[in-house]
């Protein structure tokens, strides 16, 4: 059975305007609806058995409701594993971090340049500490800005590594998207999985 890693489907309150918005961020045209329902039947016309469905928070205040989808998703589909989220401006993740892993959720997404934080953001550090045994982290790294203007940049996960190194991460899209020398440079040898 395939698994697929990296997927991401909305609330269908949201999936519209979510579609429209990666599609206007990344110059793309997103196939599907962004729904539960539009990802589980396409990812089963490729043969795909299982996969991987990434929430994240773009603001402190949807955390909590990032995080109740993610438990929905998981419970209501077998065939899903679903990652949730944390936000350095969210104050309560403790308690995130306590319900998520109750509810069997064991992955975490950061998409620091859609969530407006940087990967070495020092609030962070706390919550790597807190999560780093019982959850395993998928970073979005990369983009078209240069390393050192990008907030999610192959260095800053490098340096990240070095810090926690019993840290478990995913680092999405080769470990760079539109990085990926930067990437080879930052990445190569050190103990992460690439999407």
């Amino acid at each position: 059975m395939f698994t697929d890693i990296h997927t991401h489907a909305f609330h269908p309150k949201i999936a519209r305007h979510a579609v429209e918005h990666l599609n206007e961020a990344y110059q793309l045209d997103c196939v599907g609806e962004g729904t539960i329902a539009d990802l589980l039947l396409r990812e089963k016309r490729s043969g795909i058995g299982r996969c991987v469905v990434l929430c994240a928070a773009t603001t402190p205040g949807q955390v909590v409701p990032a995080n109740d989808y993610a438990v929905t998703l998981q419970r209501e589909h077998p065939e899903v594993t679903a990652f949730g989220t944390l936000h350095p401006g969210y104050e309560a993740w403790e308690s995130q971090l306590e319900r998520l892993k109750a509810a069997g959720i064991r992955g975490l997404k950061l998409h620091p340049d859609f969530q407006h934080f940087w990967l070495d953001d020092p609030r962070l550090l706390p919550m790597f500490e807190a999560a780093q045994d019982d959850f395993i982290f998928l970073f979005h790294i990369g983009d078209s800005v240069p390393p050192e203007k990008n907030p999610s940049c192959p260095y800053k996960l490098a340096a990240l590594l070095d810090r926690f190194p019993r840290l478990r991460c995913i680092a999405g899209h080769l470990g760079g998207y539109h990085q990926w020398e930067h990437s080879l440079k930052a990445l190569v040898g050190r103990d992460v999985w690439l999407d």
